[in-house]
């Protein structure tokens, strides 16, 4: 399979993954504050370069493939797809369609605890705006009526190569992926 392909595959996975966990989130009442982007300015969000191909093939396509690396080679921990008020935490993603898999389930999402049953991961920005709604979902979780973070990792993880799935800081899993993309670019026609 090349790089194409699999990136291809990968946005079908993350497409899917981004719809399931819209739809919960929305039905839940647990959605995203309006215009938050407080979790981009954390230093400690992490993905993978592997989830972060999409992304870069398409900074490839658009031609921005070394303005990009050199943005990403200056900044800070701030995600650099971010644009937006750093005091506020207001903005959007400018990557928003090809973002990683962790921005897509963030806000809330489901796990299991040490006895296997659904708990409910939530950001504390909407735990703290929306502490009945909460209450309400958290009763009754189970792997049928909530989306499982592992479930969906599980699938991401079984498109790549190991050595791509290592968890890095936001940044520089998005580098990674860019200069991936370059070398590929530079062997195989990836329009």
């Amino acid at each position: 399979m090349n790089i194409k392909e699999m990136v291809h595959n990968l946005q079908k996975v993350l497409d899917e993954m981004g719809e399931t966990f819209s739809n919960f989130q929305s039905e839940s009442g647990l959605a995203c504050l309006p215009g938050c982007g407080k979790c981009c300015l954390f230093p400690d969000v992490e993905s993978t370069v592997f989830e972060c191909l999409p992304m870069a093939l398409k900074i490839h396509r658009e031609g921005t493939l070394d303005e990009w690396i050199t943005k990403l080679e200056k900044a800070d921990h701030v995600c650099v797809m971010w644009e937006g008020n750093r005091e506020t935490g207001a903005g959007k993603c400018t990557a928003y369609g090809v973002r990683p898999g962790i921005c897509r389930l963030f806000g809330a999402s489901g796990y299991y605890d040490k006895n296997h049953n659904v708990e409910l991961s939530v950001c504390k920005l909407i735990k703290e705006t929306y502490p009945e709604i909460l209450k309400k979902v958290s009763e009754g979780r189970t792997e049928k009526n909530t989306p499982i973070i592992s479930q969906w990792y599980s699938r991401i993880q079984s498109l790549s190569a190991p050595e791509l799935l290592e968890r890095r800081p936001m940044n520089e899993a998005i580098l990674g992926a860019l200069q991936l993309i370059g070398f590929y670019a530079q062997y195989q026609t990836l329009e």
